[in-house]
């Protein structure tokens, strides 16, 4: 009785029941079942043994990719195994250049020499921060986008995908939304058409949008949902976790979704490491910190993350050691580009910048306390202008 309850709450199991509901409505999705079980006919369901052998099955193909990359390695004599390690070091740093000048935190020079990089202010920021993946960090804050459209595979994706659901489910309902049935049809507009860094600059410039409605408590939790740990198991689904967050939040979140889809297709396209190409966006986190940075007292964030004391410090603490990265960031005042193409990204906005002072400012009580403080920047008062001058470009 124990082991059929595991089996039925397994993720697996879920799954299948999902995707059943999805093929059963559908012949194309049918068809495609049947050319993957190698013929026959559609008569049974997907079953979690069929998806796990599957997952298996790719594992096991990536693994002896690795062990035919070392074997490979050792045979080789001791200077040939130097210059292989040296070169696939370069390989990925030249992996790494690639995706950091489509998201215009460099660009070429004007000289001869064509390995020859300008770090522009966004390539700054992330130099100057300190995470796991310091690029998705300035992406999720609006600071960086694919200004190269080398994610347009994406975009081809999401349209063929709107288009599958157009022509097969077009009589149901529309699953409900949080936004605004104009934002809707305008983001379904942007997935459709245009070109690739238009879309990417027009989702950036959603997100400082909704990054700015948010108050310096909401912001604590959002910049913990980018360094939060992988949630561990627990009783609450992650759409009970979105659904408690304010609709500010929800908005930001989602908009940060659509940033790390795209930042992902362009380093899975230059073949980046997956060590260092994580897009962290945990919601587990995000409540508790939104709490704390409000004023709730240490017993009811305890109560309230049910995580030992030592766990809900750690977990402030990062979140907070992220807000004072993001708000030591050089300042960069607004730009108007007046329509224009650019060739590099102008890195964390002002006001984005100064709410996430704000918000690492009420994080900062006991027992998490900070004795270091933000320093005065005299140019701050006077050379941020009209805000509204300013979207990473100012019409798409």
């Amino acid at each position: 009785e124990q082991s059929r309850e595991t089996i039925s709450e397994h993720m697996f199991t879920s799954l299948a029941s999902m995707v059943n509901n999805f093929v059963t409505q559908s012949e194309p999705l049918q068809s495609a079942l049947v050319e993957a079980r190698k013929g026959g006919k559609f008569d049974s369901d997907i079953t979690a043994d069929e998806i796990s052998s599957y997952i298996k099955a790719i594992s096991s193909k990536r693994t002896k990719q690795v062990i035919k990359r070392i074997n490979k390695s050792r045979a080789m004599i001791s200077d040939d195994e130097i210059d292989y390690q040296d070169n696939d070091s370069w390989e990925e740093m030249k992996s790494l250049i690639n995706v950091l000048e489509s998201f215009g935190c460099l660009r070429r020079s004007a000289s001869e020499d064509e390995d020859t990089f300008v770090v522009s202010d966004a390539g700054k920021d992330v130099g100057t921060l300190n995470f796991e993946n310091s690029l998705w960090g300035l992406v999720a804050m609006g600071g960086a986008w694919d200004i190269a459209g080398s994610s347009t595979d994406l975009d081809a994706y999401r349209s063929s995908l709107d288009n599958f659901f157009e022509e097969n489910f077009a009589e149901e309902s529309p699953p409900e939304y949080s936004g605004d049935d104009n934002d809707m049809l305008r983001d379904k507009a942007f997935r459709t058409s245009g070109d690739a860094e238009k879309k990417s600059q027009a989702e950036a410039s959603d997100l400082i949008s909704n990054l700015l409605e948010l108050s310096p408590s909401e912001m604590a939790g959002y910049v913990s949902c980018l360094v939060a740990d992988e949630s561990r198991k627990s009783d609450i689904s992650l759409m009970e976790t979105f659904g408690k967050l304010s609709l500010a939040q929800r908005r930001a979140l989602e908009s940060a979704s659509l940033a790390a889809e795209r930042l992902l297709e362009v380093q899975t396209k230059y073949s980046v490491d997956e060590s260092s190409s994580s897009c962290r966006l945990e919601l587990g986190t995000c409540n508790v910190v939104t709490e704390w940075a409000a004023g709730c007292t240490w017993n009811e964030a305890l109560e309230m993350s049910g995580a030992a004391p030592g766990d809900l410090v750690r977990v402030l603490q990062r979140g907070l050691d992220a807000l004072r990265q993001f708000g030591n960031l050089p300042y960069h005042p607004i730009r108007a580009t007046n329509g224009a193409s650019i060739d590099e990204c102008p890195g964390i906005h002002p006001e984005v910048r100064t709410l996430c002072r704000d918000a690492a400012t009420q994080m900062d009580r006991y027992p998490i306390k900070d004795i270091l403080s933000f320093p005065a920047e005299d140019n701050e008062s006077n050379t941020l202008g009209d805000t509204s001058s300013f979207s990473p470009l100012d019409e798409v």
